[in-house]
């Protein structure tokens, strides 16, 4: 795995907006950044738009950093849920600002069995309609 940084790439843009400048000082829990090709992930899954592939960064750091626990020993705390938690939050704001979040739907279906006399479509089993 590569890592460069040339701010006239979108890698290097994408870099920049995440913080992850300098290879051995990225925002992973393991202190390293990610990698060209796993830039270049996240930005073909955005269709190359550099603001939707910073949320989805956003979002997987949030989950890296919530994997671990939070520690305290002795006067020593270290709350890795809320490193998680402002990685979630810049995530959101990102999505707000650039789209690209996450979409519902709903999916409809005919019953087709032994059954479907008995529970037309728009019924359930229990004879209360479907939601």
């Amino acid at each position: 795995m590569t890592f460069t940084y040339d701010i006239t790439t979108t890698i290097g843009q994408l870099r920049l907006r995440i913080g992850n400048t300098v290879e051995t000082a990225g925002s992973r829990p393991n202190g390293l950044g990610y990698s060209d090709e796993e830039l270049q992930y996240f930005l073909d899954s955005a269709g190359g738009s550099i603001g939707i592939s910073m949320a989805n960064v956003f979002e997987t750091l949030a989950a890296e950093w919530s994997s671990l626990a939070d520690l305290t020993l002795g006067p020593r705390r270290e709350a890795f849920s809320q490193v998680a938690e402002a990685f979630r939050k810049r995530a959101a704001e990102a999505h707000v600002q650039y789209g690209g979040g996450g979409s519902s739907f709903s999916v409809g279906w005919d019953r087709q069995d032994g059954y479907s006399a008995l529970y037309p479509t728009g019924h359930s089993e229990s004879g209360r309609e479907a939601i």
